[in-house]
C-alpha cells in the first residue's frame, strides 16, 4: 500500500486558477476599500419589519442595486 506525505502527494495541482466572476461582497458593490465606503449605502429597515429578512443585502426585488 501506498504511504502519503502530510506535505502533498508529489504531484504538482493542475486545477489552476478558478474562474467565473468574483462574488465577494466587495466585489458585487464595486468597493475597493470598505472602510471608505462610509453608510450611504446603508439601507435601515426595523426589527420586526417582515421585509427585514426577505431582501438580500444590497439588493431590490428588481435585482441588483445601481450605484
Amino acid at each position: 500500500m501506498a504511504r502519503w506525505r502530510a506535505a502533498g502527494s508529489g504531484h504538482t495541482d493542475t486545477r489552476g486558477e478558478a474562474s467565473g466572476p468574483v462574488k465577494t461582497w466587495q466585489a458585487l458593490h464595486g468597493i475597493d476599500d470598505p472602510g471608505t465606503m462610509g453608510t450611504s449605502r446603508w439601507v435601515t429597515y426595523r426589527d420586526r419589519d417582515p421585509e427585514r429578512m426577505r431582501i438580500p443585502i444590497g439588493w431590490d426585488r428588481s435585482g441588483p442595486r445601481s450605484w
